[in-house]
């Protein structure tokens, strides 16, 4: 009988069996029994275990708010300093991984059978599972993308030297009569900001205010050394010179300056005319300097700005042309000397012999006629008759003669001649001194040639700060009248230098640093009125 009941019982006892161990592979959580449990993780069958802050093995991410410096660059400072946000080899943020939990279903129990509850499994801290990825609260960014800006190459500093006895005064303003700032010393080193007048407008050891500007020359190098290559500057740069270095111009150069001359003076030298172009242009300009003698520094400047422009040829200027281009539309009529005699007896200090018993040697190198005494800028026929002047002789002198009557002296009659030959559109007288632009001439009787003289000297004085001069009724009879008043022409009178003539050879940098794109500015102002 015992025997049958158990034989009755043997398989609900195997089914038993079976379920039970079902029970251990249904669990949801499992971990490696071997490693040692942490003592916060305890939880009931199914659930997911989460480790406290103590116990995970991740760093919580500090995420600040992004800073804003003000500008559209971002420093290192401006970002998140947790380390935790970065790779040790490269910087470039990390991105945590989400970690998941695998849910698998339970096993079903069938209705009749009860099994005990598996023993509670616990999470170590090598293993995480979490129901969502680990995230921050913001991403890490900035208020503005980062972009570089090139910065604007600073301006360069134009540095003078202070070339005098002892000192020089800074002053308030562009005046004698201003309050001094300072004294610089000779051989000291300023910044030039602008050319204003007689002046310029200089820093000094971050003092700013004004200096005369005759006392400012180029440090070895610059200036003329950098912009001549056949013309050097010298205090007597004389007729023989100027022949010399012509002749090696137009070899150098034997499609773009022709050389001929006017006529002769009353002692027999060339009155030389240099063509600065192509002859055949439809555009031209006439251009004179030294009528009067002792500002033959002037013909220094206007010999310098033949050599500059033809070893500048392919110079993009203003207009987009370069100075090839503009060659071949205008061409630039040059008498560089205009009084040679009287620049010779300048230069040399000598006195002519019809004057011997008059003059000494002092006066030579004043001298401002020609050889026979006439002064050639007050023998042109352009009111000739009202001439006046501070040196006004009624014989021939050294300075103030207006001759016996219009173009009774050979070179000013040569210059008149050459003017009503050609067809200009702009004439150029260069003096000395004043540092001015001298445009009008007769303004009631001639308007419109007034307001076009008067237009060009505005643009040339924006370039190298000569102001506008107010001309006397009483100046007449010069070339710059002859050629608006006779012949309709703009013209104008730049006096160059600051000091009395002849001007010392100190003052020759500050000059060229204003002159030197005369010509050049002036042809291209006849390009844009045509």
């Amino acid at each position: 009988m015992k025997s049958s009941l158990f034989l009755c019982l043997l398989p609900l006892l195997l089914l038993a069996l079976i379920l039970a161990a079902c029970g251990d592979d249904a669990s949801p959580t499992t971990t490696d029994a071997s490693k040692t449990p942490t003592p916060h993780s305890t939880a009931s069958a199914g659930t997911t275990v989460l480790p406290t802050p103590e116990q995970s093995s991740l760093p919580t991410p500090s995420v600040s708010e992004p800073q804003t410096s003000g500008s559209d660059s971002v420093n290192s400072s401006d970002l998140p300093s947790d380390s935790s946000l970065s790779t040790p080899e490269t910087g470039e943020p990390t991105t945590v991984p989400p970690v998941t939990t695998t849910e698998e279903p339970a096993a079903t129990t069938p209705p009749e059978v009860t099994t005990t509850t598996p023993p509670v499994k616990t999470a170590t801290t090598e293993k995480v599972t979490t129901t969502k990825p680990v995230t921050t609260t913001k991403p890490v960014t900035t208020t503005k993308p980062v972009t570089t800006v090139p910065a604007e190459p600073p301006a360069p500093e134009v540095h003078w030297v202070v070339t005098c006895n002892e000192y020089i005064n800074l002053r308030k303003e562009a005046s004698t009569a201003s309050a001094t700032i300072t004294r610089i010393t000779v051989g000291e080193s300023v910044e030039l900001i602008k050319f204003t007048g007689s002046f310029a407008k200089v820093k000094y050891h971050g003092l700013t205010g004004y200096v005369n500007a005759s006392y400012l020359t180029r440090p070895d190098g610059l200036g003329t050394d950098a912009d001549l290559t056949v013309v050097e500057p010298v205090q007597n740069y004389s007729y023989e010179q100027m022949q010399v270095d012509l002749q090696t111009l137009a070899e150098k150069f034997p499609d773009l300056l022709t050389l001929s001359t006017i006529g002769k003076s009353e002692e027999g030298r060339d009155l030389t005319l240099a063509i600065l172009g192509n002859r055949e242009a439809e555009h031209t300009i006439f251009m004179q300097a030294s009528i009067h003698a002792r500002e033959h520094v002037v013909t220094q400047i206007a010999m310098g700005e033949i050599d500059y422009i033809l070893h500048h040829l392919d110079t993009v200027l203003e207009n987009g042309m370069t100075v090839a281009e503009l060659l071949d539309r205008v061409a630039i009529h040059i008498v560089p000397m205009s009084n040679p005699d009287g620049v010779t007896i300048s230069q040399t200090a000598t006195v002519p012999p019809p004057f011997a018993d008059q003059y000494g040697s002092d006066t030579a190198v004043l001298w401002k006629a020609n050889a026979k005494g006439i002064d050639l800028n007050a023998n042109f026929d352009a009111l000739w008759y009202k001439y006046e002047s501070m040196y006004q002789s009624d014989t021939p002198a050294y300075a103030g003669y207006k001759g016996t009557a219009p173009e009774c002296a050979a070179e000013s009659k040569a210059l008149a001649e050459y003017l009503r030959a050609n067809d200009f559109e702009l004439t150029l007288s260069y003096h000395t001194s004043g540092s001015l632009i001298y445009w009008s001439f007769d303004a009631d009787n001639l308007p419109e040639v007034n307001a076009k003289s008067k237009e060009i000297a505005t643009l040339l004085s924006k370039k190298n700060g000569y102001g506008l001069g107010s001309q006397s009724s009483s100046s007449t009879a010069g070339l710059k009248d002859y050629a608006m008043q006779a012949l309709g022409i703009p013209s104008l009178t730049i006096e160059f230098a600051i000091n009395s003539a002849p001007a010392p050879l100190r003052e020759f940098e500050q000059i060229w640093a204003r002159a030197k794109e005369t010509l050049l500015t002036s042809a291209q102002w006849v390009l844009k009125t045509e």
